[in-house]
């Protein structure tokens, strides 16, 4: 039977490293077209059928066992390619989402396989199960069921290699933590290069390999995500306050590369999104 709950949340919950906003199970998809985005990190899970998902001007197919990332506030639309589209979601928010996020590669919305999708679906409908009950600190608990979720994500991410291979990130972890905790600082090649002694050329051909994208480009997005972080935090912030904070010393090459990435202005997204 299809559920669906929307939480409910004070304000000690929703300072929760992780908290759920809405959760449902055995969902017949629609068609969804949403020009400014959702407020939340999503995970929709498929288990029957197929849809398509049109994010960052790609096309995805959604088959079973893959599952849809969404980024909050980035444009998408999302449809069933078959007669019948079964998903189930969960839709959560919380401080260490992003970073946890870009940290294991999941820098981007976009369309994941699954190993076992059958764990994610049973943790899924563990959190609706006690999202149904009167249990004053069922948000609590359903806290951690969603960091197990989004650990299981991250743990069975399916990358065409077999288990004896090492993970696809683990090379380039080194590099992915140290730009994660120095983007605010001017970053260069070789120095990134050095962290695993390899030369700046090789270094741009593990990034490409495991993320699909140049370490600059890793870069770029990890300071456009934390600029929006900062102006949803401080809504009366100025742009240029917010390129400083985040590594830019020239305003108009952030705004440059934020309005590349999302699509709109820093201003614009300031006044729709803070």
């Amino acid at each position: 039977m299809e559920t669906m709950i929307f939480t409910v949340l004070n304000e000690n919950e929703k300072a929760l490293p992780i908290y759920i906003e809405d959760i449902g199970s055995e969902h017949e998809q629609e068609h969804i077209i949403r020009p400014q985005g959702y407020w939340a990190y999503q995970w929709i899970q498929c288990y029957h059928g197929e849809g398509i998902l049109y994010v960052n001007n790609k096309q995805h197919v959604v088959k079973k066992d893959s599952g849809m990332l969404l980024y909050p506030h980035e444009i998408h639309e999302y449809k069933k390619k078959t007669d019948t589209w079964l998903v189930d979601f969960i839709s959560f928010n919380g401080t260490m989402v992003m970073d946890t996020l870009c940290n294991h590669g999941f820098t981007e919305s976009g369309v994941y396989l699954m190993r076992q999708s059958d764990i994610l679906l049973g943790k899924i409908r563990k959190a609706i199960a006690v999202l149904q009950t009167t249990d004053y600190m069922k948000n609590y608990t359903c806290s951690s069921i969603a960091y197990a979720i989004l650990m299981d994500i991250i743990k069975y991410r399916f990358d065409g290699r077999s288990s004896e291979q090492a993970s696809p990130h683990s090379r380039i972890q080194p590099v992915i933590e140290y730009i994660n905790h120095h983007y605010q600082e001017p970053l260069t090649l070789e120095e990134l290069a050095g962290l695993l002694k390899v030369t700046p050329q090789h270094l741009c051909i593990l990034f490409k390999n495991t993320l699909s994208m140049r370490p600059f480009e890793y870069i770029t997005k990890i300071r456009i995500n934390h600029s929006k972080a900062i102006m949803n935090q401080q809504k009366h912030i100025k742009i240029e306050d917010v390129a400083r904070q985040v590594g830019y010393e020239s305003t108009s090459y952030y705004c440059s590369n934020f309005k590349k990435i999302e699509g709109m202005t820093p201003k614009t997204y300031q006044r729709l999104y803070t």
